[in-house]
């Protein structure tokens, strides 16, 4: 982030978003469930570099409690994108502002939605994407693969820009676990007695990495999808 020269142009940007304060105390009750409940370590930690200014973070998606496992590990807060019917109910509706979730319409291309996610990014927020889209199916629960990126996270990851105009760093996480394919509410409910028989883990890449330059969508998506193969097998979570 470049040092602002004077006032009137500090003015003249945006500020990160903070979450609003009824939702700051479940921040610290998160990651006490989180590591209660489902018993989540982090493997490789969140990179210092990377908890100030604009950043992507993308993950793969196992279950509706990856926000939750993956906002336990991050020092900082993450705004994340979730469906518009997720959140269109109370008191969903009111948290989810509170935190910053970016709604999105999975019907069709929100090219609203998007326009908030590079706003965010502009802003200097850390943004997080799930970029397959949704939860792997029971194949994958075996397998342990990657579905295919979709084209959108790599348009994110190509055109979005920080606080200074330059390209936001990627930062790739990778999650596994006990809690593949459980509902975000279970950890809550029952979070001690959880933690004997679930284990969770999540892994982050030591530096942030950028879309090489010349890729079409689909190359970007595979570079991606490659790179957090990468992540996964150097951490045993993947054959």
């Amino acid at each position: 982030m470049t040092t602002l020269e004077s006032t009137s142009e500090a003015k003249t940007l945006p500020c990160p978003y903070r979450p609003k304060w009824p939702a700051r105390p479940v921040y610290p009750i998160n990651r006490l469930l989180m590591r209660w409940g489902y018993g989540v370590r982090v493997l490789s930690p969140f990179p210092a570099a990377a908890r100030t200014g604009s950043l992507l973070v993308l993950a793969n998606h196992i279950g509706s409690c990856d926000p939750l496992v993956l906002q336990s590990a991050c020092p900082r807060p993450l705004r994340f994108m979730a469906a518009r019917e997720y959140i269109s109910w109370w008191p969903g509706s009111h948290f989810a502002r509170w935190a910053g979730t970016i709604p999105v319409d999975r019907k069709g291309k929100d090219a609203g939605a998007l326009r908030e996610c590079m706003a965010a990014l502009a802003a200097g927020d850390a943004l997080g994407v799930f970029p397959e889209g949704r939860i792997a199916d029971e194949e994958k629960a075996v397998t342990k693969e990657l579905m295919p990126f979709l084209p959108g996270a790599a348009l994110m990851a190509r055109r979005a820009k920080a606080v200074d105009g330059a390209a936001v760093p990627i930062l790739l996480a990778s999650v596994e676990g006990r809690h593949r394919s459980q509902n975000m509410i279970s950890p809550w409910v029952w979070p001690v007695p959880l933690a004997v028989f679930r284990h969770s883990v999540v892994a982050f890449a030591e530096t942030t990495i950028a879309v090489p330059k010349g890729l079409g969508l689909e190359e970007s998506a595979a570079f991606l999808r490659d790179e957090m193969t990468k992540l996964r097998k150097l951490h045993g979570l993947q054959n």
